[in-house]
């Protein structure tokens, strides 16, 4: 799901320590630097600060 990186989402990822980047997922296999489903990582890895829009992997798990 892609979604605007407006003004107030920017505001929301700082105040609420917004982790959403394959680094933070249980998913993201740290040696390979790939996701354990095979899906592409290069739209999770930015900050939403730097982009217009930003991508929400539809299986990102935190990681602990």
């Amino acid at each position: 799901m892609k979604t605007v990186c407006d003004e107030q989402f920017q505001r929301e990822c700082i105040a609420f320590a917004f982790r959403f980047s394959c680094l933070d997922c249980e998913h993201f296999l740290v040696d390979t630097e790939a996701c354990e489903h095979g899906y592409p990582t290069d739209d999770h890895r930015e900050t939403p600060l730097a982009m217009t829009t930003f991508a929400f992997c539809k299986d990102f798990e935190l990681a602990e």
